[in-house]
């Protein structure tokens, strides 16, 4: 990318990291480190949200309980969407508790992040590492996955009957794999101040990226190398366009910025071809098609609106659909945009495509225009953290402003966390 482009796009230079040349410099994934030094300026005034937020974070560590990491009870995994989610049996369940477990953990590296204690970190750190040492995650390969068939062994003894929802939903650890990520960029960097060694973060990079961010991958596949084998399809586009994919793609962009993995960035962004080095059950290396810069011009149509919305209008859930497909796709392209530092005109076309998505939606954000269903019930305010990430990344315009300053803070479990911590007020 070049000097100008990346100027006017606001993407820094990054500099190098304690561990590693290749992993991003900036302390929190999606935060500019001059927007983090403000941020800790605000933090120290009293009033302000940001110190509101980090006595809340400080409340908490004080009431933190022991990990708590989802251990396999079971000869196999059951869905559990259908019904309660029993613990260590089903999917949902491993799913949830990887979420808020994750949440918490990158909650504690941003108070280390702003307050230095060590407390903090050594916290987020065992949380990490207790996933890490002893976790049961969701391959779907490790099942004998095979996705151009929507197969498996076994599908009809069980899975709530929805066995392919299963394989497909195994991506929803990507929040875990989101927030771990954030995690480790802290570590990387700071692990000396707990006396944890080189070598024990290079562990839990391993499992980042060989087993967690697997099994998001596994579940990705679900989706497009069914699509692979199904061109003809009328699910086709739904399969190479839906926010599954979106949300996969964050996920695995945000584990190649935290730890500098080259490879599986050019996958996310590229589709260059890409091989899991999970020793349990992996697909060999795979050209993705579903790649940022495809999905995102498959994605979001040329008025901006975002295909997820026309087919969960049925269900009066089409604005809250869009709005999370565009969450994900603005994730992981800060992600891009923090890795790449050479030309690139096919990630610039992509944040234009972008930028044109986030207009389409950004007034019913704002609440200047009303929603186009009257039956929805999305709140629609809550999208306002997109357009504070927008803002800082993509563009400042007043459009985007008044949406981003829709809300004041919002706690976000699946990445930012406090948004007091991670975004500032937009000046319109």
């Amino acid at each position: 990318m070049s000097r100008l482009l990346k100027m006017l796009l606001g993407v820094p230079i990054l500099a190098a990291t304690a561990l590693s040349p290749a992993v991003a410099a900036q302390e929190l994934l999606y935060t500019r480190d001059h927007v983090l030094d403000h941020l800790r300026e605000q933090s120290s005034n009293p009033g302000t949200l940001q110190q509101q937020a980090i006595e809340g974070l400080k409340n908490r560590l004080k009431h933190s309980q022991p990990p708590d990491p989802f251990i396999l009870d079971a000869p196999t995994f059951d869905f559990g969407w259908c019904r309660p989610p029993e613990r260590n049996k089903t999917l949902k369940d491993l799913s949830s508790r990887l979420e808020k477990q994750s949440s918490h953990a990158r909650d504690m590296a941003h108070l280390y992040i702003y307050t230095g204690n060590t407390d903090a970190l050594k916290d987020a750190y065992r949380y990490f590492k207790a996933w890490s040492d002893t976790s049961t995650l969701f391959n779907a390969y490790e099942l004998g996955m095979i996705p151009e068939k929507a197969d498996f062994p076994g599908k009809e003894e069980g899975f709530c009957n929805r066995s392919w929802n299963m394989m497909l939903d195994s991506i929803w650890q990507t929040y875990g794999l989101i927030n771990f990520s954030q995690v480790y960029l802290t570590l990387a960097n700071h692990h000396q101040k707990i006396a944890v060694d080189r070598s024990d973060i290079k562990q839990l990079e391993h499992w980042l990226v060989t087993d967690l961010a697997a099994a998001v991958n596994a579940g990705l596949h679900a989706w497009t190398r069914w699509a692979d084998a199904h061109a003809n399809s009328k699910a086709y586009k739904r399969y190479r366009a839906d926010n599954h994919i979106a949300w996969a793609l964050a996920g695995l962009g945000a584990a190649a910025q935290a730890t500098g993995n080259r490879a599986l960035m050019d996958y996310v962004v590229h589709g260059a071809a890409y091989g899991d080095q999970h020793s349990k059950g992996h697909a060999g290396d795979y050209v993705n098609p579903s790649h940022l810069t495809a999905f995102i011009a498959l994605a979001i149509g040329e008025d901006g609106e975002v295909y997820d919305e026309q087919i969960r209008a049925v269900q009066h859930k089409g604005f809250f659909y869009a709005n999370f497909s565009l969450w994900a796709m603005l994730h992981t392209s800060i992600s891009a945009l923090n890795f790449y530092t050479e030309d690139d005109n096919e990630l610039a076309d992509s944040m234009n495509r972008l930028k044109r998505g986030l207009r389409q939606y950004a007034k019913r954000v704002s609440g200047a225009e009303g929603m186009q269903d009257p039956l929805e019930k999305t709140e629609p305010a809550f999208f306002s953290f997109n357009y504070k990430l927008a803002t800082q990344w993509l563009e400042h315009d007043p459009t985007f402003c008044k949406a981003a300053n829709a809300k004041k803070q919002q706690l976000i479990r699946q990445s930012l966390g406090s948004t007091a911590l991670t975004t500032t007020a937009c000046d319109d």
